[in-house]
């Protein structure tokens, strides 16, 4: 049986529901892993309203498929980080760039440790920063891909790479002339910041794993922005689809266009962190706030393995479980089909 974890973030309470969408193959494998994850879930928001102060739950990845589920842990927020100094700067940002600075969009960081931070996973992109780090501050995301402190460790210079990249520009214009780099004059503009960092694990928790062999099917789920894909990989064989084989009948062997192709080893990355966080008034916060639902698909690790392959005799009545691709993705839906006509299977599974 396949079920649908179903959480909808409201501005006051999150509902918690349990639908099934495949009700011909009933499991009570399926259905116990659903009401842990429910039950976990309620337990962060119970514990955010007793602690007076957020708590969460991190979603962790199987070792051995990284689109699914299979684990989860109590999280609590990390302090925000404060050491050293900031100042700002202005990069060409013109439309037409002319070599002038004119956008104050870098944060120069001096004594910061944010390269420590960020080589131990503890800077991800989408992180916010509090400028200045006092009571007058605003809060600003981070571009982690355009940050120099984001640059491979043979490129990367300490001295002049100390740098955060905001997505929007500072709120100030800055007080030195409008073309120079750096963008206040000493003495003036702030020096201070705070760092939102990744939750921790909860003092004392261990992960639970889901019950009987069962999983959440992140590539059929409808899950928050800062949870979805941020590449795919070409599997054991480093390719695009299967390796030497014309996947999609273009003329040519591993091209792009025959990435997560069905039958092949190839699959989507998730973000790292697939944490969801309660609030002390048991509401989500942070950005996953914002997305109206989040749709788990709690499956049996057999089914939400892709079974299709081509090339294969398909008697009638087979069961088949499709991969998941194309426009399904991000969507909750049933990918186990029935052989209306035995015969060979052909090199793409929709027609």
């Amino acid at each position: 049986m396949e079920l649908l974890v179903v959480i909808s973030i409201m501005a006051i309470l999150v509902v918690m529901t349990v639908s099934s969408i495949n009700f011909a193959l009933s499991s009570d494998v399926t259905r116990g892993a659903s009401r842990q994850v429910q039950s976990y879930l309620a337990g962060a928001r119970d514990r955010a309203i007793y602690a007076k102060e957020p708590r969460g739950v991190r979603f962790l990845i199987d070792p051995n498929n990284p689109t699914v589920v299979t684990s989860m842990v109590y999280i609590a927020p990390s302090p925000d980080w404060i050491q050293g100094v900031i100042r700002l700067e202005r990069i060409d940002a013109s439309p037409v760039p002319d070599g002038i600075p004119d956008t104050i969009l870098n944060v120069r960081g001096g004594g910061t440790d944010w390269r420590f931070l960020y080589t131990r996973g503890q800077i991800k992109d989408g992180a916010r920063i509090k400028i200045p780090g006092d009571a007058s501050g605003s809060w600003y995301t981070i571009d982690l891909n355009s940050s120099p402190i984001s640059k491979p460790e043979a490129s990367y210079d300490e001295d002049v790479d100390e740098v955060l990249r905001l997505t929007t520009p500072y709120r100030d214009p800055g007080t030195s002339a409008p073309n120079e780099v750096v963008a206040f004059a000493p003495g003036s503009g702030p020096s201070t910041y705070l760092l939102e960092l990744p939750p921790v694990v909860l003092s004392g928790e261990e992960p639970t794993l889901l019950p009987n062999n069962a999983g959440i099917d992140l590539d059929r789920s409808y899950l928050p922005v800062s949870w979805r894909v941020t590449g795919i990989s070409g599997g054991e064989d480093g390719l695009p689809g299967k390796a030497g084989i014309d996947d999609d009948s273009s003329g040519g062997a591993d091209d792009n266009n025959e990435y997560l192709w069905p039958g092949s080893d190839d699959y989507r990355l998730y973000s790292s962190h697939l944490d969801l966080m309660f609030s002390p008034r048991g509401t989500v916060s942070g950005s996953e706030a914002g997305g109206g639902k989040i749709h788990f698909v709690v499956d049996t690790l057999e089914n939400i393995q892709s079974a299709w392959r081509r090339g294969v005799n398909y008697a009638e009545g087979a069961r088949v479980l499709f991969p998941a691709q194309g426009p399904y993705e991000f969507t909750p839906y049933d990918r186990v089909f029935v052989c209306t006509t035995a015969g060979q299977s052909g090199a793409d599974p929709t027609v």
